[in-house]
This record gives C-alpha cells, sequence and structure tokens, in this order.
C-alpha cells in the first residue's frame, strides 16, 4: 500500500512540476528552455538537483533532434566537408549530453543545442531580418556593404588631395545613417567587423554577412520547433489517470502544442490526405525510407488501434506487460503516420500520456537520437517484431525506476564532490 503511494505521489509532483515548466515555456519561450538546462551563475544555482526536474529533462533530451540542431547552429559557420564529417560531430554531442550526470550544460554546448545568433526574441524581429535575405531589402544590405567598404578605404586613404574629394561623400553617408533603423545599424556593424577582421581581402566579407543573417533566420525557425517539442512533451504528462483514453481526441491535444507556422507549412491535427514514408530521403540520415498506409485506410486503423487499447487498458497484467503493450502499440500507431509530420513525437507522446493514465512514470524513450532505439523500431516494421523494441523501453524503465531509487540526497552529494574536484 505505502509502496503504491509513493508511485502515485511521484506521478503527481512529477505532473505538478511539468505543468509549471509548462507555464514558464508559455510566458518566456525559448528563453526559459535555455535556464532550465543552463549552469548556473552561482555555486548555489549549480548544486541544485531536483530529481523531478532532472527526469524531465531528459524526457525533453530524448525528443530533441540533435542533428537538425547541430545542422542548425553549426553548419552555417563551421560547415562539415562530408557526411561524415558530420556524423562524428553530432555522435561527439550527443555522447556529451548523454553521459552528463546532471543536464546542466555549459556554454559551448548551450550554443550548440539552442543557438541563436541574431538574438532574436520575436515574431517581427524575424521578418525584419528575413527581409535582408529572402526579402525586398536585399538591395539595402548590398548598398551599406559598399558603403561600408568606401568608409574603410577613405579612413586609410594617404593621400590629401583623394582624402580631401572623398569627404563630401564621406560625410553623406554618415549623415544617413544616422536614419537608418535598428537593423541596418547592426549590419553596417558587422560589415565593419567583418571588413576589419581581414582588411586586405574583404572580398568575401558580403557572403559572411549574409550566412551570419540566414543562419540566424534559421535558428530562430528551428528554435520555434524545438519550443513546441518541449511543450509537445511536457503537456504528454496532463492525462489524468483511471481515464481511458481516446487516440485520436489526445493525438490532437498534444498536436495543438504545435504552434508554430515558421518555415514549413504542417497539418497540425487533421489525419493526413496525401500518401508519406518514414525516413528521411536526406544522405544525413541512415536510416531507411518505409512505405506505409494509404491515406484512406488512416481512421479505420486508429479506431482498430482504439480498440486493442481499450484491452491492453482493461486487462489484469503487471505494469512491465501493460508498458510492453503500450509499446508495441505506439509502434504501430507510428508506422500509420496518421499525420504529414510529427509522427513520431507524437506517438512517443501518446505513449507518456498512455502509461500515465495506469499510474505510471514513462521511461525517456527516443527513436531521433538513440540509434539502437531506432534500428528495433525498424525490426518492427521489416519483421513485425517487437521482442527488441519491447525490451528496450523495458530496461529504460528499469534503470529510471533505480536512478529514482538511489535518493536525492546522494546525487546531491555526488554533484558537490564534482564541483569541488
Amino acid at each position: 500500500m505505502e509502496q503504491n503511494e509513493g508511485k502515485t505521489n511521484k506521478v503527481d509532483t512529477i505532473k505538478s512540476t511539468a505543468h509549471k515548466l509548462y507555464e514558464r515555456i508559455n510566458e518566456d519561450g525559448i528563453g526559459a528552455i535555455k535556464s532550465l538546462f543552463s549552469m548556473g551563475k552561482t555555486l548555489s544555482e549549480e548544486l541544485k538537483y531536483d530529481s523531478t526536474e532532472e527526469y524531465l529533462k531528459r524526457m525533453i533530451i530524448a525528443e530533441l533532434d540533435m542533428d537538425g540542431m547541430l545542422l542548425t547552429h553549426r553548419f552555417y559557420n563551421k560547415g562539415f566537408e562530408t557526411i561524415p564529417q558530420f556524423r562524428q560531430e553530432s555522435e561527439r554531442l550527443f555522447d556529451k549530453v548523454n553521459s552528463e550526470g546532471v543536464l546542466q550544460f555549459d556554454d559551448e554546448t548551450m550554443e550548440e543545442l539552442f543557438g541563436n545568433t541574431l538574438d532574436i526574441s520575436s515574431y517581427e524581429e524575424y521578418e525584419k531580418w528575413k527581409d535582408f535575405i529572402y526579402g525586398e531589402k536585399q538591395s539595402r544590405m548590398d548598398d551599406i556593404f559598399i558603403e561600408e567598404e568606401f568608409k574603410h578605404n577613405y579612413e586609410r586613404e594617404k593621400n590629401p588631395i583623394k582624402k580631401f574629394i572623398q569627404s563630401f561623400r564621406y560625410r553623406k553617408i554618415n549623415n544617413q545613417n544616422l536614419l537608418e533603423d535598428a537593423y541596418e545599424k547592426k549590419i553596417r556593424d558587422m560589415i565593419r567587423e567583418k571588413i576589419e577582421q581581414n582588411p586586405d581581402d574583404i572580398f568575401p566579407t558580403l557572403s559572411k554577412c549574409h550566412n551570419t543573417i540566414e543562419k540566424g533566420v534559421v535558428e530562430y525557425e528551428s528554435l520555434k520547433d524545438l519550443e513546441d517539442i518541449v511543450r509537445m512533451t511536457l503537456v504528454s504528462f496532463e492525462s489524468e489517470k483511471g481515464q481511458v483514453i481516446d487516440i485520436e481526441k489526445e493525438s490532437k491535444r498534444l498536436r495543438e502544442e504545435m504552434r508554430s507556422t515558421i518555415g514549413t507549412i504542417r497539418t497540425r491535427i487533421e489525419f493526413r490526405k496525401k500518401q508519406v514514408t518514414l525516413g528521411s530521403k536526406s544522405n544525413i540520415s541512415k536510416r531507411p525510407i518505409i512505405q506505409t498506409i494509404h491515406p484512406e485506410e488512416v481512421p479505420k486503423t486508429i479506431q482498430r488501434l482504439q480498440t486493442e487499447y481499450e484491452k491492453i487498458y482493461s486487462a489484469n497484467q503487471s505494469q512491465e506487460d501493460y508498458i510492453r503493450e503500450i509499446t508495441r502499440l505506439c509502434a504501430d500507431f507510428i508506422y500509420v503516420q496518421p499525420y504529414e509530420d510529427g509522427n513520431k513525437r507524437t506517438g512517443i507522446c501518446l505513449f507518456n500520456s498512455m502509461l500515465l493514465s495506469k499510474g505510471i512514470v514513462p521511461p525517456p524513450v527516443s527513436l531521433i537520437n538513440d540509434e539502437q532505439t531506432a534500428r528495433a523500431f525498424n525490426k518492427v516494421n521489416d519483421e513485425h517484431d517487437y521482442s527488441m523494441l519491447q525490451d528496450i523501453v523495458i530496461e529504460k524503465y528499469r534503470m529510471m525506476q533505480s536512478a529514482f531509487s538511489t535518493g536525492e540526497e546522494k546525487k546531491k552529494d555526488e554533484l558537490e564532490e564534482d564541483i569541488e574536484k
């Protein structure tokens, strides 16, 4: 009885903490997410440890596409000459994150995961910057470059006669600068800084500035998607214990957190109307492309899964047997690909909801960052063999239970010892 009460209290604590985090992210977006994973500026902040919050951070990290984040935040300014080079860097980042006893990251890791070169904080800022890359202000950026190149050459001019002749244009440009908006001023500062970094070869400067702004725009798009993923993950903890879930309604509820309309157009909560595949056609992805069912078959297939789920829910079985059956069901849900995108994250969040409705704390499962789990999922689709995937999920569940049982005080002691060292 006491053991069951302990588990119930743990579920309630996790749900309460998840709700508070959700509210913080609603208010402060990516700022709240970065704050969640940052090292902290004071010793007391570094020593702060909450096992429930740590668990939720691991659930969030499991659903973040580290490959995509690394491409977004590093590719534009560093670049990868070959796919194996990118693969190596991606695996290094994942191993670094995965090896952390406590998910509090240094500045370099934070930049790799949540970088925002232009510090864009609003949709209005995003539109302003995007206009310099894709919109009507493209030519304005070229004009600013020509002006800054002229000013640079004027200031280095040694011939007094030439300098006197050029001074009229120099003053005119400076007077015009006073009327510029904040974005043009930032571009001017950026161009000038890059010219001064390499004054003897300023030819690539404009291209570098274009790349910097494009990187910032793409980063903002990525961060808005990231906010969606985090909110979906946290919302999956709101299912009520003892209540059977309606798969279609729960999926729509989860997918309503996909609020970002930036970058890609997505069908959010309605079943797909066209044929889709599992897997990416990108050369970066190592996973095979899998054909799934015709869109007309989706509604009746989801209804079949609902019937199966209700039987699983009402069966007399152990927690681990229930987890195995829900793992199988959610693997089938993902294979069906009910929506045009975001099916893996929807399936994993649905898995969380189905476990929490039984008072079970779900383990962190990733079909994005964990190659072993991804291979097991592919085995389901290729061979209709669920055992490998079920075994992996159960092992993760046992590891999570063991981590909770070690106690918060022990974790605090270990963290304090690490910091002292």
